[in-house]
């Protein structure tokens, strides 16, 4: 045999191996689910303050495009929003109410973001329930310490039961004039637990 047909015989075997080779499987890539948003009230943090000027949200929405409408109120201006996750305290631009969850010697050992006029009513682990003002029918929200949101499928019956808030905790807290403190069962252990929040500003 030639050395040129037998070298053609040997690249005609390796581009038959090669052809007749299954080709790699695509890699699947997941599409993250879309990211629910809701509308709430916060007050209006550093940046949007000068921004808020009656009820005119042009400025503030040039700002922070989140910002669907403004208003002036007796505790400060407030600022509707739509968002996916409550802000953090602290960003200067929406400044959310928290929860804080104090031990019995009034010490804070959990702090949840939520909106304002919503107040606990419901607590599951980490988790907390917040309702608000809307009428006729006040909706529901599960806030984690993530500061996720979840709304809730079905009206949750709240079991808040009025409670003192330590003295102790008048130096961890915010001040305050609106503070208030209940004693929530928590609906995973069972245990009661004792919540600080503030109330809705009149």
């Amino acid at each position: 045999m030639r050395c040129g047909t037998a070298l053609w015989l040997i690249l005609a075997g390796l581009h038959a191996s090669v052809s007749g080779a299954e080709e790699p499987a695509a890699v699947a890539t997941a599409t993250p689910a879309p990211v629910k948003s809701h509308l709430f009230s916060f007050w209006a943090g550093k940046r949007l303050e000068a921004a808020v000027q009656g009820e005119d949200a042009t400025e503030a929405r040039r700002i922070d495009a989140r910002v669907r409408e403004v208003g002036e109120r007796p505790c400060g201006n407030e600022v509707v929003a739509r968002v996916g996750r409550i802000p953090v305290k602290g960003d200067g631009y929406l400044e959310p109410d928290q929860v804080e969850e104090l031990d019995a010697a009034g010490r804070i050992t959990r702090t949840w973001m939520i909106p304002i006029e919503y107040w606990p009513v419901a607590i599951d682990g980490d988790r907390v329930l917040v309702q608000g003002t809307v009428s006729p029918a006040p909706e529901q929200y599960w806030i984690g310490l993530d500061r996720r949101i979840e709304q809730s499928d079905q009206a949750v019956a709240g079991d808040a039961k009025p409670g003192a808030c330590p003295a102790t905790a008048e130096a961890e807290l915010p001040e305050s004039a609106f503070r208030r403190c209940v004693v929530l069962k928590d609906r995973k252990s069972g245990a009661e637990r004792l919540l600080a929040y503030e109330g809705v500003c009149t």
